[in-house]
């Protein structure tokens, strides 16, 4: 089963599914971390295909041998192989599509609010102020809004069509233990995008933005 590993130091302190974050904790994680916003896709498709085009090994073997064979005087071998990288262009600019459509898709099904628990209070925030560390009150049919662990729940079903294209929900249940700084198996993760089927659930954020 995968695993997660979670930094060291990131929830240092939060162990258990009662203690929120503070309000001066939250002000010096929104500082460390940034809003939690997903990442954007690069406007400017082709330029963006060919600067990851250039990081790969086999386009400049390609290029360097039909160099070569052009050099030699086999202009046909040379061809063949110019002809070749057009393939590798293709495939990163079908990665490329899918990676926009992936976080059009992903933006769409991010909750635009959360409901938390800082200062001992249960408070409903905007989801991008949401920082690592803080504790999340899911219901059923809520939209997970960042990356975390389950701390508290039972019976939980997540659907991650989203993500995996898996039909069946997913079955989760709370973490146990010390959490900082360990691996846990993804059977305790939640995914920004997915939606809690069934129960209720309290998660600690881990990853948000990028």
């Amino acid at each position: 089963m995968p695993v997660r590993l979670i930094p060291a130091g990131r929830l240092s302190g939060l162990d258990g599914p009662s203690r929120g974050l503070t309000a001066h904790e939250v002000t010096e994680r929104a500082q460390t971390f940034g809003p939690n916003d997903i990442l954007e896709a690069p406007p400017h498709l082709w330029r963006s295909v060919l600067q990851d085009s250039l990081k790969d090994p086999m386009l400049w073997f390609f290029a360097g041998t039909a160099v070569l064979y052009w050099a030699a005087g086999q202009v046909a071998e040379a061809v063949a192989l110019g002809i070749a990288i057009l393939p590798l262009l293709g495939m990163d600019l079908f990665l490329h599509q899918r990676t926009q459509a992936s976080t059009r898709g992903l933006r769409s099904r991010l909750s635009t609010e959360a409901l938390v628990i800082r200062d001992d209070r249960q408070v409903k925030i905007p989801a991008p102020e949401l920082v690592p560390g803080d504790l999340v009150l899911l219901n059923s049919g809520d939209f997970v809004p960042a990356d975390g662990l389950i701390v508290d729940g039972q019976e939980l079903q997540f659907e991650e069509s989203i993500l995996t294209g898996e039909a069946y929900a997913a079955k989760k249940m709370p973490v146990e233990g010390p959490v900082d700084g360990v691996r846990v198996d993804e059977q305790h993760w939640t995914f920004a995008g997915t939606r809690l089927l069934t129960g209720q659930a309290r998660m600690r954020v881990v990853f948000t933005g990028q």
